[in-house]
C-alpha cells in the first residue's frame, strides 16, 4: 500500500518510521506534504534526531521526495550523503532548500551537481555560499545559469573564481555583470577570457577601463571587438597600448576613431602599423597628423595610402616629406592632386622623381609648373614623358629647356606637337634632332615648315625621310629646292609621290638626276606626259626605261614615236604594251620592226592585230615565229593569209595549230597544201575539221594518210567516204581504225571490201559494229574470217544474225565460239542448225546453254547427238526440254546419262517415257530418282519393269507411289521384294491392289510389316490369302486387325459322318471368334458338327475364340497361334504328336455342338469328348482345299474313337458376313501373317453353288451304329 505523508505528522522521526519501508519509497506520495512546514506540531529537531536515513534510502530519493523535505529534513542528511546525492537529485533540490544547507553540506556538493542546477538554485545563493565555492564548482555553472546571477553574487566571486570562469561563461555574462568587476579583478582575466568577450562586452568598456588593461590583455581582444570601440575608448589607450596593436586590430578601428589618435599615439605607431593602416583610415588623418609624419613614416605608405591621400594633406607636407616620398608613391599620387603642388613643391622635386612621374602626370602638370623644371629636370624627362607633353605646355617651354630635350624625346612628340612648333622653333632644331625625327614626324611637317628649310636642313634629312613625303609635301618643294637634291634622295621618293611632281618640277631636274631615275620611278609617269616628249626625248631612254613602261604608258606612244623606235627599244616594251596598241599604231612599224618583234611580243597581238597584218607581212615571219602562233591567233588568220602560206610556212604550225583551224580553214587549204599534209597535222584535226574535207581534198590524201588517223577521225569517216575507198586505201587503215569503226560505217562495208578484210581487222570490229551486219554480209565471209572472230563478237550476233547463218556456216565457227553464244543466241538457232551441228560443237555449249534450248531443238537433235551429250548438258534441260524427248531418243542416252538425271528431270518424264525404259536403264536411275517418282510414273511401269526394280529402288519410292501400285505390280514383286518394303510403304498399299498378294508374299511379310498393314486392307484379303498368315504375324496384330481377318480357325469334328460341313456367313452367328472383345457375324458349324472347346475360365460356356481352339488361342506368352492345330499342340503334355488320355487336360476337352446354331453356348449343347466315343485325336495335319458355303478347311486331319475308326476333322477358316454393319474397330488398325509353315496348297478351284470340293488325303469314315446319338 503507499505511504502517505499527509496521514501523519511529518517531522524528523519519520526518517525512523520509513527506515524499514525503503523498498516502498518509489511510491512515496509527495502530493501530501503540503502542509509539513519545518517541524510541525509534535516535529522534533533535525540533525539531532537520532533517526537518520540509510544511505540506502538517500539514493533511493526520487526528485519529487527531495523537494518535498523540509529544510531541517534535508540538513538531516549527513555530508556523505549528501556528496553521493546524484545530478538529478540535486537539481530538485529547491531555491528555499538551496539558502537553507549548511556548509559543510553546500561543500559536500560536487561539480556535476552545479552543473545540472537551474538557474532558480543559482540565483538563490547567498554570498556566502558564492564565496564558499570552489573554482571546479565554480567552472560547473551553466552558461544558461551564469548570465541570471545578480551583480551582487558577481561581485561576491573572488579574484581567483574570476580567473577560472570559462570562455564560454565569460561570453555570456552580461555587461552589467561585468561591470561589477574590479580593474585588478579585469587584469587577473585571461587573455582568453578577453578574447571570448562579445563586442557588446567591449562596447560597455569605460575609457579609464580601457586605459587599465594590460597590453597582452588588449591584444588578445579581436578585430571584431576593436571594431566596436568607440572614438573615446581609442583616445583612452597608452601609448605603450598603441605600440603593441596588432595591424588587424589597427585596420579594424574605425577611421573617426584613428582620426582621434593625438600626436603622442600618432609618433607611438610603428612604420609596419602605418603601412598596415586602411585608406580610408589614412584618408582620414588630419593636416596635423600627416604633418606629424616622420620620413621613415612617409617611406612606409605604400602606393594605395599615398594614392588615397586629400588634397589637403598633400599640400600640408613639407618639401622634404616631398622629397622622401618614393618614385612608386609618387607615381600614386592622382593628376589633379599633383596639378595643386606649389613651384618650391615642384622645385624640391629630385631628377629621379621627375623621370618617375607619368606620362599622365606630366601631361596634367601646368605651364607655371613647367617653367619651374631646372634643365638637368628637363634633361632628365623620357621619351614617353616628352610624348606626353601638350602642344601648350610644349609652347611654354623656353628654348634653353627646348635645347636640353634630347634626341630621343624630339623623336617622342606626337605629329600635333610637331606642327605647333613655330618655323623659330624647327630653327632652333639641331642637326642631330632633325635627323632624329622619325618617318611619321616627317610627313607631318606642314607645307610652310618644308618650304622654310634651308638646303642644310633639306639636305640633312635622310633617304628614309625622303622616301616618308607624301604627294602633298613634295608639290612644296621649290624648283630651288629640287635641283639640290641628292640621287640617293631623289631615288627615294616614292612613285606616288614622285607621280604628283608637276611638269615644271621634272623639267627642272638635272640629267644627271633624270638618268638616275629607276624604272619603277620612269614607270610611274603619267601618259600626257609620255605623249609630250618628243621623239628624240623618248629615244633618250633607256631599253630597261622602255621595259619598265606599263601597257597605258605603251598606249600612249604616238604614231610617229613608234616609227622612230629602235628595234632594242621596241624588243624592251612588254607584250601587254604591244597587245595595248591599235591596229594604226600596229600599221606604223616598219618591216624591220615586225621582223624583230620576239616570239613573246607576236604572240601576244591580238586576232585582230593578227588579221591585220598583210599577207606580204605574214611571209614575213619566220617559221620559229610562225610556230609560236597561239591557237586563237590561227583561228584568226584569213584564208587568204592562209591560201598565202607556201608548204613549208604551212607545215610550220604545230599540230596543236592544226587542231585550231576552222572547218572554214581547212576546207580552203588547196590540193597541194592537202597532199602535202604531215601525218602529224592530219591526226591533229578533230572530226570536224577532218569531215570538212571536200571529195577533192579527201581523195588527196594518201595511203599514208589513212594509216595515220586516229581512231577518232576513222569513226568520223562518212559511209559516202567509206564506200568510196579503193581496197588499198581500205586496208590500209590498222585494228585500231576497224576498232573504231560505228554499226552505221561497218553496215555501209561493200561486199568486197567484206570478203578482202584482213583477219585481224575483222576481229577488231565492235560487237556493235558487227551487229549490223546483215545476212549478206556474213555470207562473204570465209572459214578463215569466221574462225578469226572473237567470241565476244560471237556472242554479239543478233539471233535474227543466228537465225539466219547457213547451217554450213554455223558449222564453220569453233568450238570456242559455239560456246561463246549467249542463251539467247542458242534459243534462236533453227532446230534444222540444231540437228547439222557437229557433236563436238554440241558439246561445246555450256549447262546455261542447254537450259536455254528449246523443246523444238531438243526433238531436232539427232540420235548420235543424244548419244554422245555430256552428262552437264544433260542435267541443265530444263524439265519441259526433256519431256520432248521421244522414246526412240531416251533409247539412245546411256546409264550415265540417267544416272547424272535431276531429281526433277526425272519426276517430269512422261508416263510413255518410263515405259519406254528398259531393265538396265532402269536401273541405272538411282535411289533419289526413284523416290522423285510421281504416282502416274510409277503406275505406268509395266509388270515387267517393276519386278526387275532393285531392293533399294523400290524402298526408295514414295508411299504416294505405292498407292498407284495396281494388283498386277505387286503380285510381280518377288517375296524377297516384299520382305523389304518399309512400313510406310506397306501402309501405303491401296485395298485394290491388296488382292494381288500371293500367299508366299503373304506369308514373307515381317511382323514389323504386318503390324503396319491396314484393316482395310486386311479386310479385302480373300480366304487363301489370310490363311498364309504364320502364328508371330498373328500375334503381333491389333484387335482392330484381328477383327479385319476375312476368316478365323476354330476346330470343328464331324460327328455326322457326313464331313465338316458349315453354315454361310450370312445364315452364321454373331460371335467373338477373334477373342478380341468384338462380334461378327460369321460362318458356323452345322448343327451336327462340333467345335472343340476348352472352358478355360470355368464358367461353362465358350465366351468367344480363345475358348476354341483356333487362331484366336493365345500361347503361355500371350502371343496367338496360327491355326487350331497349333492351339491343340499346346495340350500336348506328353509331345506325341496327339491330344488323348495320356495328356494332362485330356479330360477337360469338350465339343460344343450349336444345335440351335445362335452361337450361345446353351444348356445341353457342351459335351465330354467321352461322349462321342472319342479317344485321341490326330495332330498332324495336311492343307485342305475344299470351301464350304464360303468357309475354307484349311487345315484337315481325324481325330479316333473307342472302336478304332476315324473320322474328319479341320481347321476351319470361317468367312465374315461384309454385308454386316461392323464396329468402327473394324476399320482402324494393321494385321501380320499366315497360318502353317510349309509349301502352300495350290489356290483352291471354287466349287459350283451349292457344291463342295472332296479334301485331300482324308477319308471319311462312317458312325455306323456306335455314333451316339444327336444331341439336337
Amino acid at each position: 500500500m503507499k505511504f502517505s505523508l499527509g496521514k501523519i505528522v511529518t517531522g524528523t522521526w519519520v526518517f525512523y518510521a520509513l527506515r524499514s519501508k525503503v523498498t516502498r519509497w518509489s511510491s512515496f506520495d509527495t502530493s501530501a506534504t503540503a502542509g509539513g512546514g519545518n517541524g510541525g506540531a509534535g516535529g522534533g529537531g533535525g540533525s539531532n534526531s537520532p533517526y537518520a536515513l540509510t544511505d540506502e534510502q538517500v539514493r533511493a530519493l526520487t526528485p519529487s521526495q527531495i523537494a518535498a523535505m523540509t529544510t531541517d529534513e534535508l540538513n538531516a542528511l549527513t555530508v556523505s550523503q549528501f556528496a553521493m546525492l546524484t545530478v538529478t537529485q540535486s537539481g530538485a533540490i529547491t531555491p528555499t532548500q538551496m539558502v537553507a544547507l549548511e556548509t559543510q553540506d553546500f561543500r559536500a556538493l560536487e561539480s556535476a551537481d552545479f552543473r545540472g542546477m537551474s538557474s532558480a538554485q543559482i540565483q538563490a545563493l547567498t554570498t556566502d555560499q558564492i564565496g564558499l565555492l570552489a573554482t571546479s564548482r565554480i567552472v560547473g555553472i551553466s552558461t544558461d545559469a551564469l548570465p541570471t546571477m545578480s551583480t551582487t553574487q558577481i561581485a561576491a566571486l573572488s579574484t581567483a573564481q574570476i580567473a577560472a570562469l570559462t570562455t564560454a561563461q565569460v561570453a555570456v555574462m552580461t555587461t552589467q555583470q561585468l561591470a561589477t568587476l574590479t580593474t585588478d579583478e579585469l587584469n587577473v582575466m585571461s587573455t582568453a577570457q578577453f578574447a571570448a568577450l562579445t563586442t557588446t562586452h567591449i562596447a560597455s568598456f569605460t575609457s579609464d577601463r580601457i586605459a587599465a588593461l594590460e597590453t597582452q590583455d588588449l591584444r588578445a581582444l579581436g578585430t571584431a571587438q576593436f571594431a566596436a570601440m568607440n572614438i573615446g575608448q581609442v583616445s583612452a589607450m597608452r601609448t605603450d597600448q598603441v605600440a603593441t596593436l596588432e595591424t588587424q586590430d589597427l585596420r579594424a578601428i574605425s577611421v573617426d576613431a584613428v582620426a582621434a589618435f593625438n600626436a603622442s599615439q600618432m609618433a607611438a605607431l610603428g612604420t609596419a602599423q602605418i603601412a598596415a593602416l586602411t585608406n580610408n583610415q589614412v584618408r582620414g588623418l588630419s593636416t596635423l597628423q600627416v604633418a606629424a609624419l616622420g620620413s621613415e613614416d612617409l617611406v612606409a605608405l605604400t602606393t594605395a595610402q599615398v594614392a588615397a591621400l586629400t588634397v589637403d594633406q598633400v599640400a600640408a607636407l613639407s618639401g622634404s616629406q616631398i622629397a622622401a616620398l618614393e618614385t612608386t608613391d609618387l607615381r600614386a599620387i592622382a593628376t589633379g592632386m599633383l596639378q595643386t603642388l606649389s613651384t618650391d613643391q615642384i622645385a624640391a622635386l629630385t631628377t629621379m622623381q621627375i623621370a618617375s612621374l607619368t606620362s599622365a602626370q606630366m601631361g596634367a602638370l601646368t605651364s607655371t609648373q613647367l617653367g619651374a623644371l631646372e634643365t638637368a629636370d628637363v634633361r632628365a624627362l623620357t621619351s614617353a614623358q616628352v610624348a606626353g607633353l601638350t602642344p601648350a605646355q610644349l609652347g611654354a617651354m623656353t628654348s634653353d629647356q627646348i635645347a636640353a630635350l634630347e634626341t630621343a624625346d624630339v623623336r617622342g612628340f606626337s605629329t600635333g606637337v610637331l606642327q605647333s612648333l613655330s618655323t623659330d622653333q624647327i630653327a632652333g632644331f639641331s642637326s642631330d634632332q632633325m635627323a632624329a625625327l622619325t618617318t611619321t614626324q616627317i610627313r607631318a611637317l606642314t607645307n610652310t615648315q618644308l618650304a622654310s628649310l634651308d638646303t642644310v636642313d633639306l639636305n640633312a634629312l635622310t633617304t628614309e625621310q625622303f622616301a616618308a613625303l607624301t604627294s602633298t609635301q613634295i608639290v612644296a618643294l621649290t624648283t630651288d629646292q629640287l635641283p639640290t637634291l641628292s640621287t640617293q634622295d631623289l631615288q627615294a621618293i616614292s612613285l606616288p609621290v614622285l607621280n604628283a611632281m608637276t611638269a615644271e618640277q621634272i623639267n627642272s631636274l638635272t640629267p644627271l638626276q633624270r638618268a638616275s631615275m629607276s624604272t619603277a620611278q620612269i614607270a610611274s609617269f603619267g601618259t600626257q606626259m609620255i605623249a609630250s616628249l618628243a621623239p628624240a626625248d623618248l629615244n633618250a631612254f633607256s631599253s630597261a626605261h622602255f621595259a619598265a613602261f606599263n601597257s597605258n604608258q605603251v598606249r600612249a606612244f604616238t604614231t610617229d614615236q613608234i616609227a622612230a623606235l629602235e628595234t632594242q627599244d621596241l624588243r624592251a616594251i612588254n607584250t601587254a604594251g604591244i597587245r595595248a596598241w591599235s591596229t594604226e599604231q600596229i600599221a606604223a612599224m616598219g618591216s624591220d620592226q615586225i621582223e624583230a618583234l620576239s616570239t613573246a611580243q607576236l604572240v601576244s597581238l591580238t586576232t585582230a592585230q593578227i588579221a591585220g597584218l598583210l599577207p606580204e607581212d605574214l611571209g614575213a615571219l619566220s617559221s620559229a615565229q610562225l610556230g609560236a602562233l597561239t591557237s586563237t591567233q590561227v583561228m584568226a588568220l584569213t584564208t587568204a593569209q592562209l591560201v598565202a602560206m607556201e608548204t613549208q610556212d604551212l607545215n610550220a604550225l604545230t599540230t596543236a595549230q592544226f587542231a585550231r583551224l576552222t572547218t572554214a580553214q581547212v576546207n580552203a587549204l588547196t590540193l597541194d597544201q592537202v597532199a602535202s599534209l604531215e601525218t602529224g597535222d592530219l591526226r591533229a584535226l578533230s572530226t570536224s575539221q577532218f569531215r570538212a574535207f571536200s571529195p577533192a581534198q579527201f581523195d588527196a590524201l594518201g595511203t599514208q594518210h589513212f594509216a595515220s588517223l586516229t581512231t577518232t577521225q576513222a569513226a568520223a569517216i562518212t559511209s559516202a567516204q567509206l564506200q568510196s575507198l579503193s581496197d588499198i586505201d581500205f586496208n590500209a587503215m590498222g585494228t585500231e581504225h576497224f576498232a573504231a569503226f560505228t554499226t552505221a560505217q561497218t553496215s555501209a562495208f561493200t561486199l568486197g571490201q567484206i570478203a578482202g578484210m584482213e583477219t585481224a581487222d575483222l576481229r577488231a570490229l565492235s560487237t556493235a559494229a558487227l551487229r549490223g551486219w546483215t545476212t549478206d554480209h556474213f555470207s562473204v565471209l570465209n572459214t578463215d574470217q569466221l574462225a578469226a572472230l572473237s567470241t565476244a563478237q560471237v556472242a554479239s550476233f543478233s539471233t535474227a544474225q543466228i537465225a539466219g547463218l547457213d547451217p554450213s556456216t554455223l558449222n564453220a565457227l569453233t568450238t570456242e565460239q559455239i560456246g561463246a553464244l549467249t542463251t539467247t543466241q542458242v534459243a534462236a538457232l533453227r532446230p534444222i542448225q540444231v540437228a547439222l551441228l557437229e557433236t563436238q560443237d554440241l558439246n561445246a555449249l555450256g549447262t546455261a546453254q542447254f537450259r536455254a534450248l528449246t523443246t523444238a531443238q531438243i526433238n531436232a537433235l539427232t540420235l548420235d547427238q543424244v548419244a554422245n551429250l555430256e552428262t552437264d548438258d544433260l542435267r541443265a534441260l530444263s524439265t519441259s526440254a526433256l519431256q520432248s524427248l521421244s522414246p526412240t531418243q531416251l533409247l539412245f542416252l546411256g546409264t550415265q546419262h540417267y544416272e547424272a538425271l535431276t531429281t526433277q528431270q526425272v519426276a517430269s518424264f512422261s508416263s510413255s517415257q518410263i515405259n519406254a525404259m528398259d531393265q538396265q536403264d532402269l536401273n541405272a536411275l538411282t535411289t533419289q530418282h526413284y523416290a522423285a517418282l510421281t504416282s502416274m510414273q510409277v503406275a505406268g511401269l509395266s509388270a515387267g519393269q517393276f519386278a526387275a526394280l532393285e531392293t533399294q529402288d523400290l524402298r526408295a519410292l514414295s508411299t504416294n507411289a505405292i498407292n498407284s501400285l495396281s494388283a498386277v505390280h505387286l503380285n510381280s514383286m518377288s517375296t524377297e521384294q516384299i520382305s523389304l518394303l518399309s512400313t510406310a510403304q506397306i501402309a501405303a498399299i491401296s485395298t485394290a491392289a491388296v488382292a494381288g498378294l500371293t500367299p508366299d508374299q503373304i506369308t514373307s511379310l515381317t511382323t514389323t510389316q504386318v503390324v503396319a498393314l491396314e484393316t482395310a486392307d486386311i479386310a479385302a484379303m480373300d480366304m487363301t490369302q489370310v490363311a498364309a498368315f504364320e502364328a508371330e504375324d498373328l500375334t503381333v496384330m491389333s484387335n482392330a486387325q484381328i477383327d479385319a481377318l476375312f476368316a478365323a480357325t476354330p476346330i470343328v469334328l464331324d460327328l455326322d459322318g457326313n464331313g465338316v460341313r458349315t453354315t454361310a456367313a450370312a445364315d452364321g452367328v454373331n460371335f467373338d471368334l477373334g477373342g478380341t472383345g468384338t462380334v461378327h457375324r460369321a460362318g458356323w458349324a452345322s448343327a451336327t458338327d462340333g467345335l472343340l472347346v476348352l472352358d478355360r475360365n470355368g464358367d461353362g460356356r465358350v465366351n468367344d475364340g480363345s475358348e476354341l481352339f483356333g487362331s484366336a488361342t493365345r500361347t503361355a506368352s500371350g502371343g496367338r497361334v496360327a491355326n487350331g492345330f497349333e492351339a491343340m499342340k499346346l495340350e500336348d503334355s506328353n509331345g506325341d504328336g496327339r491330344l488323348a488320355a495320356g495328356d494332362a487336360r485330356f479330360g477337360e476337352l469338350k465339343l460344343w455342338v450349336d444345335a440351335n446354331q445362335d452361337g450361345k453356348t446353351d444348356a445341353g449343347e457342351l459335351h465330354g469328348l467321352a461322349d462321342f466315343g472319342i479317344v485321341s485325336i490326330n495332330l498332324d495335319a495336311v492343307t485342305g482345299t475344299e470351301v464350304d458355303n464360303g468357309n475354307l478347311l484349311g487345315l484337315v486331319s481325324s481325330y479316333t474313337t473307342a472302336d478304332g475308326a476315324e473320322h474328319a476333322m479341320a481347321d476351319v477358316w470361317f468367312a465374315k458376313d461384309r454385308s454386316a454393319d461392323l464396329q468402327l474397330g473394324e476399320l482402324l488398325s494393321a494385321p501380320p501373317a499366315e497360318l502353317l509353315p510349309g509349301a502352300a496348297a495350290p489356290a483352291p478351284s471354287q466349287a459350283p453353288a451349292g457344291t463342295t470340293a472332296a479334301p485331300t488325303a482324308i477319308s471319311y469314315p462312317s458312325f455306323g451304329d456306335t455314333r451316339p446319338a444327336p444331341l439336337i
